[in-house]
Formats: structure tokens, C-alpha cells, sequence
């Protein structure tokens, strides 16, 4: 993989934050400033400008996207042990940035609700609990898992009043539903081993397995019981849903993107290319990671229902996640940027912003 080079162009350089943005450690504010940080590409020849709204510190580096639908989540890590996490929220459009949460340990798959923000917490190297934070200032606070449930969390998002995740339990993976305190369970049977954990809009839909066969199935929120959606296959490596559809993307040698509703009609080839395992969907779109002859990422827009698809980025470096919000989507890839101190140049990790329509 190649490393985005950016011709650093000093008129285009806006600040991203004040010095406390760059700080990095354990403990105080990491907030940044809503501009972001302009620089223009010299890849392929020619000159994009890339809008960077959040990117590496000294300690710690963007690695995981969450959309909260008003904000996007940045998940950070710290680079060396012990491992720190920071989630940090960017409002969208503009609007400061401010952390939510910085302490010890890793963590992942963020979801926003109203209590706060929802994230997995790890221990003794797996995924084993599920805490929420809305400031920096106080200490994460555990929520309560249903008896019986250990390891593996994986928190799929939340939507009407229910926090969605998959963990282990005794006869293997199940996905279940919560409450923000995580005093109202609900089972809704076991998921098929090895795929994403699923996703959530008014439905909720996840691979299960029927007759020993991967399928997709989908629950009215808050309650209902899974149906069967679409029979899939062992390729699927991304899903994502917007009111009663899902998408799923298929990558077996080049990739498929396909569309079902929840009412079970046939399931519908929209695209086909090379891609890399992220999907994301909103009221105008889908939007998927696209890969080009050399290998480079671009990220890329289609109908709902199919149609042309429409590049809304240049060529990048390996994508790492992808989430849409108002107005844009947000990609994690890395970019060669002048250190915030030092000003030498050095491969970065950055939250970086196209607008959804090219």
C-alpha cells in the first residue's frame, strides 16, 4: 500500500486546534478547534485538496469512525503501552471538538445515545463490557450486561430506545438488546460466527444462521422477533441499513453490493467492483470504499437502488473506516503531514472529509 504524499502548501494550511489538540497523555481536555486543516496532494501528478478535520497527535492516532448522526466519533489509541483510549466528538458540520472519554485500556465500536456515548471495553485482550461517558472529566461508567453474557461485545449501534450488541454466551454468539442502563434485556438468538455484528437504524438486522446456512434476518425495534430477510454467503464482510433496508456487501474476488427489505423480497444486485470491507448508507446513498487497477482507495457513491456510481475522493491510502454525517463522509486513511512540533514530515492517521455529493 502507498501512503497518500501531501505537497504541503503553506496558503492553504488552516490551524487544527490550539496546542492542547496536539498534547496527547492520559487525563485533561484534548479539545479541538471546528476549522480543519486543508492541504493539497500531489499524487497521480496533479493537486486535491484534502480536508483533514482531526488527525495523530504525538501520542495517540485516529483509528475507528462512529456515526452519531449529529456527531461523528473519532476512536484514538495511544501508540505506545500502556494503551489509552480517547473518543473524541466532532460536531457536525462545524462546531468545537471536545472529548468524551480518555483512559486506559482499549476500547471500540462506538454507538451515541442519549445518555451518553456507548463503547466496548476491552480486557485481558478481548472485547468484555460495555461502558458509557459523556465527559472526559468523569470516569467511564459500566452498564449492566444480561447474566451470562462474557467476552467478544460488539456493540452494533442504538436505535429507538435499545442499545444492540453481540457477545458470547454459552452455546456461542448471540445478539442482544438493552436499555441505555442495561436493565432490560432482550435474546434475540444466535448469530452466525466470523461475519459483522450487524446494524441498526428503526430495524435491526444481523447474519444468523438457518439449517447451517448464513442468512440475514431482521426485528422491528423495540421488541420484535427476527425474520428471515435474504440467504447470503460466506463472503459478506460489511452491512448497513437505512429505515427497512439492508445492504450487504459480498467480497469473493471482486465485490457485490446487494439490497433486500426487511419484508423479505429478493435481494438485489446494485454494484460491482473491487472493494474494501466498509458500507455506509443515509437518505441519499450508499457509500462504498472502491479500489482502482493500482490498488488505491476512493471512496464512492451510489443510489439506493442502484444507478452510476460517482468517486468522491482521490486516490488514498488503505481506508481503515468510513461513516456518513451531515452532509459528508468521513474516512480514516493515512497522509504524509508536517508534525505539529517539529514540522518534519511523517505519515499521520487522519479523519478526513468529502463532501457526499461530488
Amino acid at each position: 500500500m502507498r501512503t497518500m504524499r501531501v505537497l504541503i502548501l503553506p496558503i492553504l494550511i488552516v490551524a487544527c486546534g490550539d496546542d492542547s489538540s496536539s498534547s496527547g497523555g492520559s487525563g485533561g481536555s484534548n479539545s479541538s478547534s471546528s476549522t480543519s486543516t486543508s492541504v493539497s496532494s500531489g499524487a497521480g501528478g496533479g493537486t486535491t485538496e484534502l480536508d483533514i478535520v482531526a488527525y495523530s497527535t504525538q501520542d495517540d492516532r485516529p483509528v475507528l469512525l462512529s456515526d452519531g448522526a449529529v456527531p461523528v466519533f473519532a476512536l484514538y489509541e495511544s501508540f505506545t503501552a500502556p494503551t489509552t483510549t480517547r473518543i473524541l466528538e466532532i460536531p457536525l458540520p462545524t462546531g468545537p471538538q471536545r472529548d468524551i472519554a480518555r483512559f486506559e485500556g482499549h476500547a471500540g465500536l462506538v454507538a451515541d445515545a442519549p445518555a451518553g456515548v456507548l463503547f466496548t471495553t476491552w480486557s485481558n485482550g478481548v472485547p468484555s463490557g460495555i461502558a458509557r461517558a459523556t465527559t472526559a472529566d468523569e470516569a467511564p461508567i459500566p452498564i449492566d450486561v444480561p447474566e451470562g453474557a462474557h467476552d467478544e461485545f460488539s456493540i452494533i449501534g442504538f436505535g429507538t430506545g435499545r442499545v444492540a450488541f453481540r457477545t458470547q454466551l454459552a452455546d456461542g454468539a448471540h445478539v442482544m438488546t438493552t436499555d441505555e442502563q442495561g436493565g432490560s434485556s432482550l435474546d434475540l438468538g444466535r448469530a452466525a460466527e466470523g461475519f459483522p455484528p450487524g446494524a441498526i437504524h428503526n430495524s435491526l438486522f444481523f447474519v444468523a444462521e438457518q439449517d447451517g446456512n448464513p442468512t440475514i434476518v431482521g426485528a422491528d425495534l423495540p421488541d420484535g422477533e427476527p425474520t428471515f430477510v435474504a440467504d447470503v454467503d460466506a463472503s459478506l464482510v460489511a452491512i448497513a441499513t437505512y429505515l427497512d433496508e439492508v445492504y450487504w456487501l459480498d467480497i469473493d474476488g471482486a465485490g457485490t453490493l446487494w439490497r433486500a427489505t426487511q419484508d423479505g423480497g429478493a435481494p438485489e444486485s446494485i454494484w460491482t467492483g473491487a472493494a474494501m470491507p466498509l458500507l455506509a448508507v443515509d437518505d441519499d446513498g450508499v457509500y462504498v470504499v472502491a479500489l482502482d487497477a493500482s490498488g488505491s482507495a476512493i471512496v464512492t457513491s451510489l443510489p439506493r437502488t442502484g444507478g452510476p456510481a460517482a468517486s468522491l475522493s482521490p486516490p488514498l491510502d488503505a481506508v481503515s473506516s468510513m461513516v456518513v454525517g451531515g452532509g459528508n463522509v468521513y474516512v480514516v486513511t493515512d497522509v504524509e503531514l508536517p508534525d505539529p512540533r517539529s514540522q518534519a514530515i511523517t505519515v499521520q492517521s487522519c479523519v478526513v472529509r468529502f463532501p457526499k455529493k461530488p
